[in-house]
């Protein structure tokens, strides 16, 4: 089995809190190796979903990483990273789809999603990356 449980766990919990939220997001695609993405119809803008492949006990301090991309002339542009603790909260998962909601379904300038990342609380780390042109 490729997949970690815990990114199982982590999906689960986001596409069920889209659905009682009635939020149609796209589905994640790719889950292999900690993995998962889920893709805008349009405006090339992409979400990540990654656990790194550790041993638990670094996993547990690691956390689980949420990346923010968005194509320029067909090139992934890194525009945010955040993490979450390895097992979802219901408070983690809430800020988690407020994000990926503003950057896939409401097309959030990058600007706008780096301060909605900033101003999440339980945020463990946070690296916002600048990217030519913004």
């Amino acid at each position: 089995m490729t997949e970690h449980p815990n990114s199982r766990t982590w999906l689960h919990a986001v596409a069920e809190a889209a659905r009682e939220q009635n939020v149609s997001l796209p589905p994640f695609s790719g889950q292999a190796m900690g993995t998962a993405c889920m893709s805008a119809s349009s405006g090339g803008r992409v979400v990540t979903f990654k656990r790194r492949l550790v041993p638990e006990s670094q996993a547990a301090v690691d956390g689980v990483e949420w990346t923010l991309w968005m194509d320029q002339d067909d090139v992934p542009g890194l525009v945010a990273a955040f993490r979450k603790p390895t097992v979802p909260t219901p408070e983690d998962v809430r800020e988690c789809l407020v994000v990926i909601k503003g950057w896939l379904i409401d097309q959030w300038t990058p600007d706008e999603a780096k301060a909605a990342i900033r101003s999440r609380r339980t945020l463990l780390t946070e690296r916002v990356l600048r990217r030519t042109g913004s």
